[in-house]
């Protein structure tokens, strides 16, 4: 029960940080000095690196992993 809900903790807290990001990419003013910096430089990378970023952060917090782990698809992370 407690590992369930340091899951669902663990999920909410991805999904608020991919919404930043996202965030970030769609309003221009929301970004540090560094990132506008970055944004008109490499305008590319710096998207394609937080639209990434946000995407890996909410696949990988919603998968379920006691699912995965009982078929064996990924042996490496289910011995934590």
């Amino acid at each position: 029960m407690i590992r369930k809900i340091g899951w669902v903790v663990m999920m909410v807290f991805a999904a608020i940080i991919a919404a930043y990001a996202i965030a970030v990419l769609v309003v221009p003013t929301m970004r540090a000095a560094f990132l506008q910096q970055r944004f008109m430089t490499m305008p590319l990378a710096a998207t394609l690196h937080l639209a990434g970023a946000a995407v890996a952060l909410v696949v990988d917090a919603s998968l379920d992993r006691s699912r995965i782990c009982a078929r064996g698809a990924v042996r490496g992370s289910c011995r934590v």
